[in-house]
């Protein structure tokens, strides 16, 4: 669902204003999950019992098992917005900055390696510290990256944004 809404925000935002509105809109959009998630995440790590009524056969999904999935619903969606908006424009700004496609190449690989290699610190900081806190670490400093983005006007900065 993210990845459709992203590439359709950022196509109307394009065609609507610049090829950076979209990046500047993208730290709105998670800002907006954050103050979610600030209102509606308990900042304790949940604990989840294991409940002893008799089931009779039937799997039976737990509401203290589904509610901390469905308070990061919008912290996921947003992120998924956001890397489909990345995704999608980093291509165009490249281009209209004038980089050659072999480092455009480079600047993406290095940006979802860049991604890759901080989940486990995000693991480690949501059992160390809470859904809440992880959570909102990591959206402001997406927020940040994406701002960077949307004022890149060098190859340089684009390296650095990304």
């Amino acid at each position: 669902l993210g990845s459709a809404l992203g590439a359709l925000l950022s196509g109307v935002l394009v065609n609507i204003f610049s090829l950076a509105a979209p990046f500047a809109a993208q730290p709105l959009i998670l800002i907006g999950a954050v103050l979610l998630i600030g209102a509606f995440v308990p900042a304790s790590k949940p604990v989840v019992q294991a409940a002893h009524a008799p089931t009779h056969g039937r799997r039976t999904l737990s509401w203290a098992v589904l509610r901390p999935t469905l308070q990061m619903l919008p912290m996921v969606l947003a992120v998924s917005v956001a890397r489909a908006s990345r995704s999608l424009l980093l291509p165009l700004v490249a281009a209209q900055l004038g980089v050659p496609p072999l480092t455009l190449g480079s600047i993406m690989s290095l940006s979802f390696g860049v991604d890759l290699l901080t989940f486990p610190f995000g693991g480690i900081l949501t059992d160390g510290y809470g859904r809440k806190h992880s959570g909102l670490s990591s959206l402001c400093c997406f927020a940040i990256s994406f701002f960077a983005l949307a004022t890149a006007s060098t190859e340089t900065q684009l390296w650095q944004a990304s």
